[in-house]
């Protein structure tokens, strides 16, 4: 530590032992204090690792938004094609609505001219 503190203003010390590195500097002081020792580690695999999964999220958060965007398309399509689309269903009913009263019109048509 005393090697540290004599270093001059400005000069680190670097280490490597295999993939493991080491910075150290010292940071001065204002009011008389003692100064700061500064100690950076590093190792290559820790970075390596880093790296790969900051490689995968920014892959994964293009799928993402790639995925938001097809989703929206998707949305904004089916919602086209449906109001495009006449409903089926309504119409089909207001048929047999029209069928029923013509049927019974027609019955009382019938039930009049044979016994009235």
């Amino acid at each position: 530590m005393n090697n540290l503190l004599s270093l001059p203003q400005g000069a680190s010390y670097n280490g490597k032992h295999g993939r493991a590195n080491v910075k150290a500097y010292v940071q001065p002081n204002d009011g008389g204090e003692m100064p700061t020792i500064i100690v950076e580690a590093s190792c290559d695999s820790l970075q390596q690792l880093c790296l790969r999964y900051e490689s995968e999220r920014d892959s994964l958060r293009n799928q993402v938004s790639l995925l938001s965007r097809q989703m929206e398309m998707s949305y904004s399509n089916n919602n086209r094609t449906e109001q495009k689309k006449p409903p089926n269903g309504v119409c089909l009913d207001l048929f047999f609505i029209i069928a029923g009263i013509i049927t019974c019109l027609f019955l009382i048509y019938l039930i009049r001219k044979k016994y009235g």
